[in-house]
């Protein structure tokens, strides 16, 4: 039979059967405003000791269910697409969630919450979110068991007893909407059209956004014969959302009846205290696999499990596997959309405020830490860098990866080169580079164009997760006045026209290779010590002059112009003698 498939949660049906056990064994807490009358007709469901008709929600009572999750509001737990409350949660690449049958079966090109584009593939990839799943079946115990006993009951086809009990609760609940869906999937299975599409009628006028809602109410009048009518509410569809693919199939092809499915999920509205919730729900249900600490930023794999951003970033430097499945996320990794999970961060907000905001707290002075630019500073152990030469590397190692990522998502981007020296593990001196684009690769890999900016003496060694940090000190030129300054300035003027002499002499292949890699010779500078580390062309020199990394270190050491200019006078007679 063609129509509503029968994967229906029906959670406030199933509430009635687990209502009377917890009646019978632990009694309830009730607020009544005025209790109504016994019914004349007393149904199966009905509580003599309670005075009162079980429901989740009616009127003004409300029962004091201790397992339940309504602290967080209605807004924030239904599933943005079918409106109602989700039911087996998948969370999408933009970090938002949806019901399993929304994200599998009417998956939009955009996310209706944030608009951000959505690939169908991954509808395929999705799975559900192992941590929300644990909350709901946390809060909602019995809820759960009952909604899977009576999904068997549907995938067997035993409408007449979904029927059955759907119109025995919706006698106690004349208006629970999860009940007229319950009773509309019902009767759809038992081919009463007409019956179907007034509980249709009903939910759609109170969800007028239930995009779903209006071409099952299509599909109901299609069955019943009513073609115009049915084209009515498949355009409606369209209106709601543009690119509703069911809804276009059936007015390409009126007259045949469309297979879709429905599903609705944890329904009930109760009046909860957050210490009810608490005991449900402790901080330790969201603590981060990897740091074992309450979740920051917390982001879902297509896998369906959660970790910190930062956590699932480093484990990604190392293996593109899920670090609790071990399913590949090749492909998760290569889009690099670690958006955070809204409904796992809307939860935390609300269940565990004070925690949160200790979190925070410790990400800050985290990332204040890895801001200091003389204590702690990352070291990439490579080569020299000069003071506003271009150092464009290719980053492809782990701990790098992670040092680039942390200088970046700190905002100094910048972090110290030393070359190696064996004893040491880096050199006493070296060159803080400031980063100015950095181009991530699919693989993970990186190019990074940074340029040095200032230089440094490092006073103290250490390590931050796998890479090298020092406490630095900054190096400044001594500055000179009088007849000292017009000496500097006449060997300054010396070496630089020497420079640009040997520069002149070169074939015009190198001074081309030269130009793309370090740019062109820049100017002589009127004000030679206007500059903390002296002329620019100094350094754009010895970057040009292949020299060993020990000597090139030790002028880079150097706090005295003249005596910089005393070593290139050197090296620039040396070259042209050769």
């Amino acid at each position: 039979m063609k129509g509503f498939s029968p994967s229906v949660t029906l959670h406030n049906v199933a509430m009635f059967a687990l209502f009377r056990r917890y009646v019978s064994e632990n009694g309830v807490r009730a607020k009544l405003s005025s209790p109504p009358p016994p019914p004349t007709h007393t149904p199966d469901c009905y509580y003599p000791q309670l005075g009162f008709p079980f429901a989740t929600t009616l009127g003004n009572f409300h029962i004091l269910n201790p397992l339940s999750w309504n602290i967080i509001p209605p807004v924030t737990r239904r599933c943005p697409l079918c409106l109602f409350l989700m039911c087996e949660p998948v969370t999408t690449s933009c970090g938002h969630t949806f019901c399993r049958r929304c994200a599998g079966g009417y998956l939009p090109s955009k996310c209706p919450s944030c608009t951000e584009s959505l690939q169908k593939r991954e509808e395929k990839s999705m799975k559900n979110n192992v941590l929300l799943i644990s909350v709901v079946e946390k809060c909602c115990p019995d809820e759960t068991k009952a909604k899977c006993h009576l999904q068997e009951k549907l995938k067997a086809s035993e409408f007449a007893e979904a029927l059955r009990i759907a119109n025995e609760g919706l006698y106690l609940v004349p208006n629970d909407q999860s009940l007229k869906l319950c009773r509309a999937e019902a009767n759809w299975g038992l081919t009463r059209f007409s019956d179907a599409l007034t509980d249709l009628d009903y939910l759609c006028c109170l969800r007028p956004n239930w995009t779903e809602g209006f071409f099952r109410k299509g599909s109901a009048l299609l069955e019943m014969g009513h073609q115009t009518e049915a084209l009515i509410q498949f355009h409606r569809c369209l209106k709601l959302q543009a690119d509703f693919v069911p809804a276009k199939s059936q007015i390409q092809k009126v007259g045949l009846r469309a297979a879709v499915c429905i599903s609705f999920s944890l329904s009930g509205e109760s009046g909860l205290s957050r210490e009810k919730t608490l005991g449900v729900l402790t901080v330790s249900d969201f603590e981060c696999p990897l740091c074992i600490r309450l979740f920051f930023e917390p982001v879902t794999t297509p896998c369906g499990h959660t970790f910190c951003k930062n956590c699932i970033e480093r484990s990604l430097d190392h293996n593109l596997r899920c670090p609790l499945c071990k399913q590949p996320l090749q492909e998760y990794f290569k889009n690099r959309k670690y958006n955070p999970t809204v409904l796992l961060q809307d939860i935390m907000t609300r269940l565990f405020p004070s925690p949160l905001a200790e979190r925070k707290q410790v990400h800050d002075a985290e990332m204040a830490e890895l801001s200091n630019l003389t204590t702690d500073i990352p070291i990439f152990v490579c080569t020299v860098a000069y003071p506003g030469v271009p150092c464009p590397l290719h980053i492809f190692e782990p701990r790098y990866r992670l040092m680039m990522r942390r200088c970046m998502d700190t905002g100094t981007k910048k972090f110290g080169m030393c070359c190696y020296e064996h004893g040491k593990g880096f050199a006493d001196y070296g060159c803080l580079l400031e980063i100015h684009s950095l181009e991530l690769l699919p693989d993970g890999r990186s190019f990074v164009d940074a340029a040095g900016c200032s230089r440094f003496k490092v006073l103290k060694r250490g390590q931050r997760d796998g890479y090298h940090t020092a406490d630095i000190e900054y190096l400044e030129d001594l500055k000179v006045d009088g007849s000292e300054l017009e000496v500097l300035e006449h060997l300054h003027d010396s070496v630089y026209q020497q420079a640009q002499d040997w520069y002149q002499h070169l074939g015009i292949r190198i001074r081309d290779q030269i130009n793309r890699q370090y740019g062109t010779m820049p100017d002589k500078e009127e004000n030679i010590q206007a500059s903390s580390n002296g002329p620019a062309w100094c350094w754009w020199l010895l970057s040009v002059l292949q020299l060993d990394p020990a000597y090139q270190t030790t002028v880079l050491s150097l706090a005295s112009l003249k005596d910089r200019l005393g070593h290139l006078r050197l090296i620039l007679e040396y070259f042209s003698q050769s």
